[in-house]
């Protein structure tokens, strides 16, 4: 059994979320976990493609898509927003030699999840869906159908389809804001005890 490289790019990226200095990552194969026999592991994309990653997901193609940027922790008024990047391998040889922006100016991204032609992405305090509609691989439509889902570190975040059919997701214990035109959907406010 082969574990696949955008496996690695995803433990990668988890690693460069605790680490706050992400220029400095080892990325030396020595570094790597130790896997048992059978198992492959290599490095799919690493700076300066994928600065600051926070999620990837998968399309029906099998493309990464990275949520990346600025805004996880502490940002500020002026703090550019996040983007999702597609990782490309021109030359089929498993690393990443460009990263293309799928979707630009969110708020601190914690969640993607693809469904269809539809890209789910949990961007605090919001919720939005993404679509690629002409078919460039440049999102042109964004459709925010939730806000005020919490702050940036208690977020809605690990978006997975479940195989009812019904999209799952966490949510840590910020509770929103609830001012007019700002008010989270009903079930949140009810857990939130709003």
């Amino acid at each position: 059994m082969r574990v696949s490289a955008p496996f690695l790019f995803f433990i990668a990226g988890l690693f460069t979320s605790v680490i706050a200095d992400t220029t400095n990552l080892d990325t030396a194969k020595s570094r790597f976990p130790t896997l048992p026999e059978g198992f492959e592991i290599s490095l799919f994309a690493s700076e300066p493609l994928v600065r600051n990653p926070t999620c990837v997901a998968f399309d029906r193609l099998g493309r990464a898509f990275v949520a990346q940027g600025p805004q996880f922790r502490k940002p500020k008024k002026d703090t550019p927003g996040d983007s999702i990047k597609i990782l490309i391998d021109r030359d089929d040889d498993g690393n990443a030699d460009e990263a293309k922006t799928f979707a630009h100016g969110f708020n601190s991204i914690h969640g993607l999840a693809w469904k269809g032609n539809d890209l789910y992405v949990a961007n605090a305090p919001d919720f939005t869906i993404v679509r690629d509609t002409d078919g460039d691989n440049v999102a042109d439509k964004y459709i925010r159908i939730y806000t005020d889902l919490g702050n940036v570190e208690h977020s809605l975040h690990g978006l997975n389809w479940g195989p009812d059919g019904k999209l799952y997701m966490s949510k840590g214990n910020s509770k929103g804001l609830t001012q007019p035109g700002r008010i989270a959907p009903k079930p949140f406010r009810e857990l939130w005890g709003v």
